[in-house]
């Protein structure tokens, strides 16, 4: 439209004599594709990485790969930093006992544990549990084992779950796993939007746990468990306050 109205203004002014536009040319039209095309394309590359990044699918970037025999190694995409390898295993490890006193749910849990050992040289946290999955009626048990494994980056962990079958239909026990697997990536989400005082907190206490706590990690979790003061001796403090 602008193109149109500029050329009639031009062309009513005699300013262009001995010239014609014609906006149907070859050129024109290659010229205004081609244009386009270049900005078409300029957005694929951002909207790509911008899918990649916001990750609203679980399927786009990870699949659950198949098991080898009775053997799933599941590494998640996730990697951890610094002190919050202690505390994601703390966090997870509270997350499974909480299923240890049910026989309802997704999945239920016991010998839920956090060790730490040597692998190639450098101390790896290990979390352990027996867990059966739902439905209970199938059977399916399995042994898991996860490892917070170091990465190339300096101070950077990457999780790393490996799962045993003992019971179940082989079949049943893979397809089960993607159910079981989704919940254990929601408790990653989680953990991220977690307050800083927590985080410190599951991390002092996975410490103390493991024995590797320092003073200070201690007083962190003892200021947490330090119980309030009982009614009746918060009362006689005031009743004293108020007779002097």
């Amino acid at each position: 439209m602008l193109g149109q109205t500029t050329s009639f203004l031009l062309t009513a002014n005699n300013l262009l004599e001995g010239f014609s536009l014609n906006y149907s040319s070859i050129s024109a039209v290659v010229s205004a594709a081609a244009v386009m095309a270049l900005v078409l394309l300029s957005t694929i590359y951002p909207a790509r990485k911008a899918s990649q990044l916001s990750v609203p699918d679980v399927e786009r970037i990870w699949r659950l790969p198949e098991p080898e025999g009775d053997h799933f190694h599941i590494k998640f995409p996730f990697t951890i930093g610094g002190e919050q390898a202690y505390g994601i295993n703390m966090f997870l490890l509270e997350y499974f006992r909480d299923h240890a006193n049910q026989s309802v749910g997704d999945f239920f849990a016991q010998d839920s544990s956090l060790v730490m050992e040597k692998i190639e040289g450098a101390d790896v946290i290990r979390f352990d549990s027996q867990v059966w999955i739902a439905p209970f009626d199938f059977g399916i048990s399995q042994s898991l084992s996860l490892y917070t494994v170091p990465t190339d980056e300096e101070g950077i962990f990457a999780p790393e779950m490996h799962l045993y079958r003992k019971s179940g239909e082989p079949a049943a026990w893979a397809r089960m796993n993607h159910r079981f697997l989704r919940l254990a990536r929601q408790q990653f989400l989680l953990w991220r939007i977690l307050s800083g005082e927590d985080r410190e907190f599951f991390a002092a206490q996975a410490k103390v746990q493991l024995g590797v706590a320092t003073d200070e990690d201690r007083k962190i979790v003892e200021t947490m468990f330090k119980p309030s003061a009982a009614p009746e001796e918060t009362k006689e403090q005031t009743t004293s306050g108020e007779e002097a």
